[in-house]
This record gives C-alpha cells, sequence and structure tokens, in this order.
C-alpha cells in the first residue's frame, strides 16, 4: 500500500519536473542572449554613461567577458565543453571591436581585446576549477 502511494505520487511528479526542466533550459539560453545585447549595446552606443566613465575601461572589459563566459557555460546543455563556444564569444568580442573602429563616437582597442580574453580566460577557469575540483568534492561519484 505505502509503495502504491509513493509511485503514484512519483509518477505524478515526473510531468511537471520535466516542464520545469524545459523551462529552466529556455531560460539558461534566454540569460545568455539577454547578457550578450546589454554587452553589446553598451559598447556600440556613442556614450554608455558616468557609471561606465568612471571605472578603468579594461577592468569593465574583463568583467564583462568573464560574465559572458559564466553566463555561456550556464547556457550550454549539461556536459557541453567550454572552449569551443567560448572561442566563439571571443571571436564575437574581437568583431565588437572592429565594429566600434567603424563608429565615429567609438574607438579600436588591442588592450580591449586583450582584456575581453583574459575575461573569458577566467571564466574558463572557473568553470574548470569547478567541474574538476569542487563539483567532484560536492557530489562524490558512488562505486
Amino acid at each position: 500500500m505505502p509503495g502504491q502511494i509513493i509511485r503514484s505520487v512519483s509518477n505524478g511528479i515526473k510531468p511537471v519536473m520535466k516542464a520545469l526542466y524545459t523551462v529552466f533550459s529556455i531560460f539558461k539560453k534566454l540569460q545568455f542572449i539577454a547578457l550578450t545585447g546589454y554587452a553589446t549595446v553598451l559598447s556600440l552606443i556613442p556614450d554608455p554613461g558616468d557609471d561606465f566613465n568612471s571605472i578603468w575601461d579594461k577592468y569593465l572589459h574583463l568583467a564583462c567577458w568573464m560574465v559572458l563566459g559564466l553566463s555561456l557555460w550556464l547556457a550550454l546543455p549539461a556536459g557541453k565543453r567550454i572552449f569551443a563556444p567560448a572561442a566563439w564569444l571571443f571571436a564575437y568580442s574581437v568583431l565588437i571591436e572592429i565594429l566600434q573602429h567603424i563608429l565615429p563616437e567609438r574607438q579600436f582597442s588591442l588592450l580591449d581585446i586583450v582584456a575581453n580574453a583574459l575575461g573569458i580566460g577566467c571564466a574558463i577557469a572557473a568553470v574548470t576549477v569547478y567541474e574538476q575540483w569542487l563539483l567532484p568534492m560536492l557530489w562524490p561519484k558512488k562505486s
């Protein structure tokens, strides 16, 4: 009798969990798209505002692209390696710098590209530490 109750409750929860997983998967992708769009707009508008002008530019690049790298990792399917998608993210950062060269109010900077690469590299390092060391310590595999 108790086993039947547990099975019926379990069967009722499965569709709900599947729906929640689907919604969460969509949200993971949308957060990356939204953050990338926000970074793109701030990178290409003539004046991003006083808040951004008061902070050292290279630190902003490093922080922005590190956050985008972590956001990209969250958007990837579980178990997918981050290196190839991160290379595409870096290529996108270079494209934005090239577009800044075309815009009269903005300027191209190789140091910005270096800061972007460092930010993406920090994200890769954080993901690697999490996946290789922290995750196995938190949830060891059962033998």
